[in-house]
């Protein structure tokens, strides 16, 4: 009977279709062509209702928390303000909320709960009022179940982009938490092959890019058995949160590694940038993730394999070069594969052979323990678009 009332609270969500319109890409990826944005939701998350394309409904597999998604044509309303306030009249909601800006946008978040029939529900509603389109964000589950679903109802919000190269920029619910960019930089140093350079970064950034990693783990730990796919878009979602958090940094560090003839040719880069990367201080947080964002990563110098790895695939996707990440729960390690030439152990992933980058040893491209290097023992994972 919960399952039911559920289902029928915004009345949009009856039979089960797929859109004609949309894209759905490997794991629970789908892009909405017709409204141009994009959604990477939990593993096992499904499509619950897909009847109109303006009014699109996801469900997670035990049927307790909802994603509901309305869009609007960009000239209806005149801020994320009036778009929160028809909305939530319209489902007589309670809660607090704030303007905050999304992408460029105006947008408006806000924790809510309202009834439907003798049931109440909790959750979110991010408003975000767009240029061609506006849209209405909502996510929630019975009250009985929020404190456990959290985290997978604002990671489903968060997974949602505008446009599909937004994909790789920090979700609404991220933006939420602080600006981005960062508001309040500050010049620290990095080093950079010997040489000292000042970068602008702010504290609070790294800060809002570690929450990221943490919510993510507690969802990762939340799966049992094949977590494959699981794991797979833990790694999606760190890398959209961090890839542009990286804009600077890497033109900085590319500069540096170009100049003097440090490197004759920008084939080399990727060797030069493997370098550095694997000069790095071993560091590991301690917490359930374990895991320093790329971003932390970058501007300490610090971190265990899959930070390191993380970092060097974003800037090699700056630098337009095809890698992958590589995880292994069998030998409790990560590396880079990367599709340039070279010597060296490979891995063949969606018919393209990728050259084996240990990211925490002093070692060639190429290189692995022979203890590691049965390709079965590795899980592939395509971040961004090669």
């Amino acid at each position: 009977m919960m399952k039911k009332n559920l289902t029928e609270l915004i009345k949009i969500t009856i039979p089960v279709v797929f859109l004609l319109c949309s894209f759905h890409l490997p794991g629970e990826e789908y892009y909405i062509q017709d409204y141009a944005y994009f959604l990477d939701l939990p593993e096992n998350w499904e499509i619950l209702d897909a009847s109109d394309p303006g009014k699109l409904s996801f469900t997670d597999e035990s049927r307790s928390a909802v994603l509901q998604i309305i869009s609007f044509s960009g000239d209806r309303f005149q801020s994320a303000g009036e778009i929160h306030g028809e909305i939530g009249a319209r489902l007589n909601a309670e809660g607090e909320g704030e303007g905050f800006i999304f992408s460029g946008r105006d947008a408006y978040f806000s924790d809510i709960s309202f009834h439907e029939d003798n049931y109440r529900v909790r959750g979110y509603f991010i408003s975000i009022n767009g240029r061609d389109n506006d849209f209405a964000l909502l996510t929630f589950s019975p009250v009985d179940k929020y404190d456990e679903l959290q985290d997978f109802l604002l990671s489903a919000l968060d997974s949602f982009s505008l446009e599909y190269d937004g994909r790789y920029r920090p979700g609404p619910v991220s933006q939420f938490y602080y600006p981005f960019p960062g508001s309040n930089p500050e010049p620290v140093e990095v080093a950079v092959n010997g040489e000292n350079i000042r970068l602008p970064v702010d504290r609070k950034e790294l800060e809002a890019a570690q929450v990221v990693v943490e919510r993510e783990a507690r969802i990762l730990a939340a799966y049992s058995g094949n977590r494959v796919n699981a794991w797979q878009r833990y790694y999606r979602m760190i890398y959209k949160d961090n890839y542009h958090r990286l804009d600077s940094f890497s033109d900085l560090v590319f500069s540096v590694l170009k100049k003097e003839g440090l490197i004759s040719r920008d084939a080399e880069l990727p060797l030069e940038l493997l370098s550095w990367i694997q000069g790095f201080t071993y560091f590991r947080t301690g917490t359930l993730a374990d895991l320093l964002s790329p971003l932390s990563t970058a501007y300490t110098a610090s971190g265990d394999c899959d930070s390191r790895a993380l970092l060097y695939i974003i800037l090699l996707h700056h630098l337009g070069t095809d890698s992958i990440l590589l995880v292994s729960s069998q030998y409790s390690h990560s590396v880079a594969g990367v599709n340039i030439s070279g010597l060296g152990a490979r891995v063949r992933f969606e018919g393209r052979n990728y050259l084996i980058a240990e990211v925490t040893e002093q070692v060639d491209i190429g290189l692995i323990p022979r203890n590691m290097a049965n390709a079965s023992g590795w899980i592939p994972v395509r971040l961004g678009d090669f």
